[in-house]
């Protein structure tokens, strides 16, 4: 979990452990909050990242003023860096979730992309055979059945079923 090191008016560092929240998910928060937050990144030891927030219109950025979707100005020491710290971190567990969801469902991805070519293929020549038609149709059960293996391993890999 995170852990805070230091704050002062104008910026938080935090000690974030990447087991948590992977490099990919951290970055991508800083683009979606990039207008709000200047996000900096580095490694610390024992496989942590340090993460320094500070608000963008302190950084030298412009903030939109009554922007749509984004609350009233902070009139805080901090200008609001506690909340938008908060929401950084809640962005990098969504980016996390996202990411994961996708590793997930891949090989699914993969089967269901196989499975349209090889149909497509099917449509686009001459109507086949019998002979052509059955052989065809075991192929694809067959990616199909190494497809359905494939995702059974990575379930108990990962603690499922």
């Amino acid at each position: 979990m995170k852990k805070k090191r230091g704050n002062s008016n104008n910026k938080i560092v935090m000690r974030v452990d990447n087991r948590i929240y992977g490099k990919e998910s951290l970055a991508l928060a800083s683009r979606v909050l990039s207008d709000r937050l200047a996000v900096v990144f580095r490694k610390a030891g024992g496989g942590a990242i340090e993460v320094t927030l500070r608000n963008a219109h302190i950084s030298g950025q412009s903030l939109p003023r009554n922007a749509p979707g984004l609350p009233p100005p902070d009139k805080s020491a901090d200008g609001g860096l506690e909340f938008l710290t908060g929401e950084f971190f809640n962005e990098a567990l969504n980016q996390e979730c996202r990411l994961n969801l996708s590793r997930e469902n891949a090989n699914i991805q993969k089967m269901l992309i196989t499975k349209a070519f090889l149909s497509a293929r099917a449509d686009s020549r001459e109507q086949p055979d019998a002979a052509k038609g059955k052989t065809f149709e075991r192929e694809v059960n067959k990616l199909l059945m190494q497809a359905k293996k494939e995702m059974a391993v990575q379930g108990r890999v990962r603690g499922g079923k």
